[in-house]
């Protein structure tokens, strides 16, 4: 089984969105009593999904059949031909960005990117995910809630702890029709994470 490679991808939301940290430690996060079991089942958990605060723009993966809304004046670069691609959504036009970029991209002031990671092609299903994210981010400290989508379908609520310097990243684990994805954003202030993500659906 190809072993997923999710630690640099969340590298990559954290170091090339902003200045690194060169005096932060990493601390492992290890399963406490607070951990929480990817079995538990939430009741419903209420949010304002993206569609009720801004116009949207509805992506849609046929082949995955999954559906997520995010706002129709943000960016969006896909490869809907390419099976398990991810999707990242961006605030501003990333073509348009100026100035310097340190450690690639770079993250503007008040931008917020997000990232969808379909996880079919490394099979990886719901139930392995929670303990997967664990191994692969163990460098990292974070808390874990479990939540329930307005589909019904449970999930698992990232908070990776803030570190001084750098953007704030947090990140869903749930399933769409059998196929788990992983979704992260990172932003200086996270506004639209929560009714972005919250909006993952079957396709219709």
């Amino acid at each position: 089984m190809k072993k997923p490679i999710l630690f640099p991808l969340l590298v990559v939301l954290r170091v090339s969105c902003g200045q690194a940290n060169p005096t932060s430690q990493a601390v492992t996060t290890e399963p406490t009593e607070a951990s929480v079991s990817i079995m538990e089942t939430p009741s419903a958990t209420p949010v304002t999904l993206i569609a009720d605060l801004v116009p949207i723009t509805t992506y849609v993966d046929q082949s995955l059949g999954y559906a997520f809304d995010y706002p129709a004046d943000w960016t969006i670069s896909a490869l809907p031909d390419v099976p398990y691609s991810a999707v990242t959504i961006h605030s501003w036009d990333p073509d348009e960005l100026t100035g310097p970029r340190p450690q690639g991209e770079g993250l503007p002031e008040e931008g917020e990117k997000m990232d969808i990671l379909p996880q079919a092609d490394y099979g990886i299903d719901f139930e392995q995910a929670l303990p997967w994210f664990r191994e692969g981010n163990a460098n990292h400290k974070f808390t874990e809630e479990p939540v329930m989508l307005p589909t019904g379908e449970p999930g698992i609520l990232i908070r990776f702890e803030p570190v001084a310097g750098e953007p704030i990243v947090r990140c869903l684990l749930t399933a769409v029709k059998e196929t788990t994805i992983l979704i992260c954003g990172a932003a200086w202030e996270l506004e639209y994470f929560g009714p972005i993500a919250f909006s993952l659906r079957p396709a219709e």
